[in-house]
């Protein structure tokens, strides 16, 4: 596992350990060795490994921080949800939330 600082956060990124496969496609224009694309290769269960990691972590998270329309309320407002890693087509991804819930006390 490593983390990464999100700095002005009190909360950091942790993500799992990975390996995955960076894919470059190159030519021989004129005998010289040019990349023409790069691409990274993910596993699936790499991904899903992600999304549990993020699912876990972000009900710790204090959306007052993430939007300053969350600024007036007096508690941590926090957020939880399932999420879910969608392939409506191929090298095309969409990250749904489920069942979420969250509590607001509100100012007053």
């Amino acid at each position: 596992e490593w983390e990464i600082e999100l700095e002005g956060y009190s909360f950091n990124l942790h993500m799992p350990s990975m390996r995955f496969a960076i894919v470059l496609v190159l030519s021989l224009d004129g005998g010289v060795p040019r990349t023409k694309r790069v691409f990274a290769a993910f596993p699936d269960e790499l991904l899903d490994n992600i999304m549990k990691g993020w699912q876990a972590q972000i009900p710790e998270w204090d959306l007052r921080e993430l939007d300053p329309r969350f600024k007036g309320f007096r508690k941590p407002a926090h957020v939880s949800s399932r999420l879910c890693l969608k392939w409506p087509k191929p090298g095309c991804f969409r990250l749904e939330a489920h069942s979420v819930r969250s509590r607001l006390d509100l100012p007053h």
